[in-house]
């Protein structure tokens, strides 16, 4: 795939994580852009969120500014001056950028050459998954069986989870016997 050791790394890829809201597309940009075995294979890496507003300035800045520690003043409007900037303090390194933007978490991973994209589809739980997620943060030690009488009932609560891990994560927690 994109990182393995001997890839030589001339090329933009980008991965795009898509799904229901609480699904977890966060939690897993978060893993991919925290893991060890991903950062080693990089000169740079940032975290980006773009606001709903889509504002091209802005976001300009935004990446700029994570990508060289630097704070671009309000002042610097300029787009292509921004744009230039970007470029340089890419070129030629090998980066990623995780952004997030209007419910899609994408990761842009590579050098500024060519572009390849995959898309990552997150899909609900099963029951099964959904369940025992909703015990471990319902239930002492994530053990139903310490309260017998309200596994119905939580196994009621996983229904209209519908598989999503957010809500079950949320309604166990706050539901935590």
């Amino acid at each position: 795939m994109m990182l393995s050791d001997n890839a030589v790394c001339n090329e933009i890829g980008v991965i795009s994580i898509v799904g229901m809201g609480g699904i977890g597309k966060t939690t897993l940009g978060q893993l991919v852009y925290n893991g060890e075995r991903v950062k080693k294979h990089f000169d740079l890496e940032a975290w980006v969120c773009v606001s709903e507003e889509f504002d091209l300035l802005q976001i300009t800045k935004t990446i700029l500014e994570a990508t060289t520690r630097r704070s671009f003043t309000s002042d610097t409007n300029d787009l292509n001056l921004l744009q230039v900037k970007l470029k340089e303090s890419l070129s030629g390194r090998n980066f990623y950028l995780f952004w997030m933007i209007f419910g899609m978490r994408i990761i842009a991973i590579g050098t500024v050459y060519e572009f390849h994209s995959k898309l990552v589809q997150m899909e609900q739980l099963s029951f099964e998954d959904c369940w025992q997620l909703f015990a471990k943060h319902a239930f002492e030690n994530g053990d139903p069986s310490t309260h017998p009488n309200l596994g119905a009932d939580g196994k009621e609560i996983v229904k209209n989870c519908h598989g999503l891990p957010l809500a079950a994560k949320a309604l166990g927690g706050l539901l935590h016997f």
